[in-house]
């Protein structure tokens, strides 16, 4: 079967990408490296506060680098920072992915145009960009459980409605065909919807914020005050920021962090093979 290249709700013919220049998992994690350093400068040099997050947080604080099955880069950005480094951030090589609108996740993620990926959730076919940081906008939310719950189920509502316009792959049973094609034409206008509708307390006096941008899990929420200061943490040999309160973070999202989780969860949460671009 032909491979084919898929990226942002458009698939792609394949070009011609050599397995002789496939690149090893540790030049992956210093090619992330580095353009973590590229995206921390930028920020560091416009003021855009950022924080290390998830995993790769955990890897700061118990590793100084990675989690040693970890194969991405998690960072948290205050929504007014986030949309400063959306409309600011340039780079010859590195590239911002919008994927507002598309393909299970409402965050930018941060690209290598020099790479490109064979991922398994696309069942081994190429994506259309290469290697990446994600970047994950943190938005005001209600304090009250019950009104977050209320708010949550109706974002995603909001995505869910948007996915089933998202990406056709072929093998999809004809029902699913169907829906697809009934939603794609207003695919866009959920995604529009559910963006607004993440960003609706932002100006309101609440005391909750959450990360909002995954699809695929349940956002915690966490006290605003945990984003009100940084400190450096140590990284592959980098210093980049976290907020002070990690710990208080880490804990409320996974317990005892410093543990290690048992041996069948220490797996990559993504799996990819990368290739160099012709």
């Amino acid at each position: 079967m032909e491979d084919r290249i898929y990226g942002l709700g458009v698939e792609h013919r394949k070009k011609e990408y050599l397995m002789n220049k496939e690149i090893t998992y540790e030049e992956c994690k210093r090619l992330m490296v580095d353009m973590m350093a590229n995206v921390a400068h930028f920020c560091d040099k416009h003021d855009i506060r950022y924080s290390l997050s998830y995993g790769t947080l955990i890897g700061a604080i118990r590793h100084k680098g990675f989690i040693p099955w970890d194969d991405d880069i998690d960072i948290i950005m205050w929504r007014d920072d986030y949309e400063r480094f959306v409309s600011t951030y340039k780079d010859e090589r590195y590239q911002i992915i919008d994927g507002s609108f598309n393909i299970n996740h409402s965050h930018i993620r941060v690209s290598d145009q020099k790479t490109i990926l064979r991922l398994d959730e696309l069942r081994g076919q190429f994506y259309k960009y290469g290697l990446w940081i994600d970047v994950f906008p943190i938005d005001k939310v209600p304090d009250s459980e019950k009104k977050y719950n209320r708010f949550l189920k109706k974002l995603w509502f909001l995505f869910k409605m948007q996915s089933l316009g998202e990406v056709h792959r072929k093998g999809f049973i004809n029902i699913k065909k169907l829906v697809y094609f009934i939603c794609r034409p207003f695919h866009s206008f959920f995604g529009k919807w559910a963006l607004k509708t993440m960003k609706k307390y932002n100006n309101s006096n609440t005391h909750s914020v959450s990360d909002l941008g995954s699809w695929y899990n349940t956002p915690l929420h966490f006290p605003y005050s945990y984003m009100d200061e940084y400190v450096d943490v140590e990284f592959e040999g980098h210093k980049f920021k976290a907020i002070k309160q990690y710990d208080a973070f880490l804990r409320g999202m996974y317990g005892d962090y410093m543990q290690f989780p048992p041996i069948e969860m220490q797996k990559p949460h993504h799996s990819y093979t990368a290739y160099w671009r012709e």
